[in-house]
């Protein structure tokens, strides 16, 4: 698995980290990035292009989707390119987005 730390930086000042880690399904052949410990501030302004690197950044690496927790408004905030597909127990919901 590979993992990496990511920053989000707007007009230089750092607005958002988070850790993305790549996993190979062990039921499957899939491969799937991971992407969690996300915080920061001012998401709409950078939510949509996150999802667009995220999204390069998986089909790069042979995954089939990415996936993610956060508070409800994702999809809107990262243009209806992500998806909720369900809730975790912390109330959070979970989001994916499948990648080509």
């Amino acid at each position: 698995d590979l993992t990496q730390v990511w920053a989000v930086f707007v007009d230089k000042r750092l607005r958002a980290a988070f850790l993305t880690s790549l996993h190979d399904l062990h039921d499957s052949k899939e491969r799937v990035l991971d992407i969690y410990g996300l915080g920061g501030e001012g998401a709409p302004k950078w939510g949509r292009e996150l999802s667009e690197v995220m999204a390069a950044f998986a089909s790069a690496n042979g995954c089939s989707r990415f996936t993610f927790a956060g508070k409800p408004g994702w999809e809107r905030i990262c243009g209806g390119t992500v998806k909720a597909v369900g809730t975790r127990d912390n109330g959070h919901v979970q989001f994916e987005r499948a990648v080509a």
